[in-house]
């Protein structure tokens, strides 16, 4: 069952992809894409699993729209953990930024036994 999900989702995220592609090569009647075979060679190459799309039209293509829309991430704005360089079609590289934590120190403005809740933080200075 999961591998049926993980296989149409693949396929959806491909079909999503030449959807919104540039160019009119899609057919919304038959669901199908009028693809060169230099193109579809290319699209296989990113999206193994859903190179039949040039011939067999996704299944169900609404359902696929409900059931992954949002769980995916497409477009410009995908990016992977395990991503290096670029993805085709991004305007860039999303690598995760570092955390910058800072220290800071925790002084009361009371007494220890008296207390009041209020507290008062100061930054450390940089080590660097």
């Amino acid at each position: 069952m999961k591998n049926a999900y993980d296989n149409l989702k693949a396929k959806y995220i491909g079909w999503l992809y030449l959807k919104n592609k540039t160019g009119n090569i899609y057919n919304a009647q038959t669901n199908t894409f009028t693809l060169t075979n230099e193109e579809c060679e290319e699209f296989k190459k990113g999206h193994p699993k859903a190179g039949s799309l040039k011939t067999v039209p996704l299944p169900f293509p609404e359902l696929c729209v409900e059931l992954f829309d949002g769980n995916a991430a497409t477009g410009m704005h995908k990016w992977t953990s395990t991503q290096t360089i670029s993805v085709v079609g991004s305007s860039s590289c999303h690598c995760p930024k570092p955390l910058l934590i800072i220290d800071t120190v925790l002084h009361d403005t009371k007494e220890d036994d008296a207390d009041t809740g209020h507290q008062t933080f100061e930054l450390t200075p940089d080590p660097t």
